[in-house]
């Protein structure tokens, strides 16, 4: 008689039990069944994420679109770590090169005519003054390695953080916003992208982390003639373009963080995070796009048909990111298909868009790269899941 009671509890909670597993199972099917959308063609996890706690900073395609690129940062400044991986990954075949480097990885871009990586490096140092935490920028390295083994081409030590690295459409420059002092100073630097010589330097007032894990908004023009960065001048935020000869060609004030600066393929607009302003004056042209969550990229097809946004959404009180990314048809304003990571730290923090427009990576908090399927036989999908 004295076991009854424990019986009866037992098969309670063996009840509801079955109850909830069956409403996640019907609630997550519907899911997948109404919104099949996107397909997961390929992923490859960080080997050490859950060691160093690394996120992607930065994913590009090759030129072929065989390859992606990227690299790790920390997720806090204050973790001590000492080797970053920057990886070079043929979906296909699922073969990876990695190669070491010595200070996180903030920004990796691809010559549009070399196919040589420019690979940002850099590490502040956080030191506690009279309680307080002051960050104190040391010195950086802009690295121009080989495409296929990583092996190293030539690279140039900075007073600084690099954060940043962008080659022109033309690929013969290359700029490089430097971080100074105690995140209140920046440069932007223009090089000679063969042989890394200045061609121009611009001081500005650095509004802070303005994308995510170590990116920051800067953008060539398609015609590589202006360059469009942020700026916090006076204490205002702003979106500044200027030409090659370091003149101003217009701002643009906003009363929040733009989190990405991207021109459209066609020149004739740049995208300030969601808003869209006309490239040659600044002036806003309206909301771009709406998309549900925090974005932190932005990336477009080379023919500007598609734009893939990007980011994450906070759940509650967690300090996990659940990453969210969406594909438009920039031409028309509509949303094609949608992707809902709902489990694990899979916030999205660099996205890019292969250069035949079928597939398109992104990597996350976590580490991971994933390339997903881009839909064409149908107008709208959508698919929830994790990784």
């Amino acid at each position: 008689m004295a076991e009854r009671p424990q019986t009866s509890m037992s098969t309670g909670l063996l009840f509801v039990g079955s109850i909830a597993l069956s409403w996640l199972l019907l609630y997550y099917g519907i899911q997948w069944y109404l919104a099949p959308g996107m397909d997961l063609k390929a992923s490859l996890p960080s080997s050490n994420a859950t060691r160093y706690l690394n996120a992607v900073s930065a994913v590009s395609y090759s030129r072929d679109g065989r390859a992606i690129y990227f690299g790790h940062t920390s997720i806090s400044t204050y973790m001590y770590q000492s080797e970053w991986d920057l990886v070079r990954w043929e979906v296909a075949s699922g073969k990876a090169i990695t190669a070491t480097q010595r200070a996180r990885i903030t920004s990796v871009a691809v010559s549009p005519t070399t196919g040589e990586l420019a690979v940002a490096t850099g590490w502040p140092r956080v030191d506690e003054i009279d309680s307080r935490m002051l960050t104190h920028v040391e010195s950086g390295t802009l690295k121009i390695l080989n495409g296929d083994d990583l092996s190293g081409v030539r690279e140039k030590v900075v007073n600084g953080c690099p954060i940043v690295a962008k080659f022109s459409p033309t690929g013969d420059s290359l700029a490089v916003i430097v971080e100074r002092g105690i995140y209140n100073s920046a440069t932007l630097v223009l090089l000679d992208a063969a042989t890394l010589q200045e061609r121009l330097s611009i001081h500005f007032a650095y509004p802070g982390m303005g994308g995510s894990y170590g990116t920051y908004p800067l953008a060539f023009s398609p015609s590589g003639t202006h360059l469009a960065f942020l700026d916090c001048d006076g204490h205002q935020l702003s979106v500044r373009q200027v030409d090659l000869h370091g003149n101003d060609a217009g701002r643009c004030a906003f009363n929040h963080t733009v989190p990405w600066l991207e021109y459209t393929p066609d020149g004739a607009s740049l995208a300030a995070g969601c808003i869209l302003l006309d490239a040659s004056t600044l002036q806003r042209r309206g909301e771009c796009l709406a998309p549900s969550g925090f974005q932190t990229n932005i990336a477009f097809s080379p023919d500007g048909s598609l734009m893939a946004i990007a980011g994450s959404n906070h759940r509650g009180e967690s300090s996990l990111t659940r990453g969210f990314a969406e594909l438009w048809r920039f031409d028309r304003k509509e949303r094609i298909a949608e992707l809902r990571l709902l489990w694990g730290n899979t916030g999205i923090t660099a996205t890019a868009i292969s250069p035949d427009a079928s597939n398109f990576a992104t990597g996350h908090c976590d580490g991971t790269v994933n390339v997903w399927v881009i839909p064409r036989d149908r107008e709208v999908g959508r698919v929830v899941g994790g990784h």
